[in-house]
């Protein structure tokens, strides 16, 4: 019987460059980030630990990039994040039955004390209507959507 690591096999990669002798379907092959630089499984486990005393990991599957970016995201919250808010606010003309009105938005991002993000949205329009919702995302996925955004 021959292990995977023995194989002497060619594959190639979506860039079409050989990654010779390492068989794709083996998991304990290194995982490349786009960096370069491999993270390997004891390491990924802690720094999902770590991220995971402070956010909500639990469904999410994190790549060793989005790993990484959780763990400085953590370590840097306090110093970078914690307390902050900006506020964007936003007026468009809209038509309806009862002729042309105005809506002016307001967009509420807040560092909250624990490690997360409130969102806060309000409206108001030109007839008196209003209406505000919020959410709040302390979970790994969502922390990394934002920083995508941002």
């Amino acid at each position: 019987m021959t292990r995977r690591a023995d194989r002497a096999t060619e594959f190639r990669g979506t860039d079409g460059a050989s990654v010779c002798g390492t068989d794709p379907r083996d998991s304990f092959a290194p995982q490349r980030t786009r960096m370069g630089s491999a993270v390997d499984r004891k390491e990924k486990k802690r720094l999902r630990e770590h991220v995971g005393e402070h956010l909500d990991v639990s469904h999410a599957r994190l790549t060793d990039d989005e790993a990484v970016k959780c763990a400085q995201f953590v370590d840097e919250y306090d110093e970078n994040y914690k307390g902050h808010s900006v506020t964007r606010t936003h007026s468009h003309d809209g038509w309806s039955s009862d002729g042309k009105s105005t809506r002016e938005e307001t967009f509420t991002e807040t560092f909250t004390d624990d490690v997360g993000i409130r969102f806060d949205y309000e409206y108001r329009d030109d007839d008196g209507q209003t209406g505000s919702s919020t959410s709040v995302v302390n979970d790994a996925r969502g922390i990394l959507n934002w920083l995508r955004r941002n």
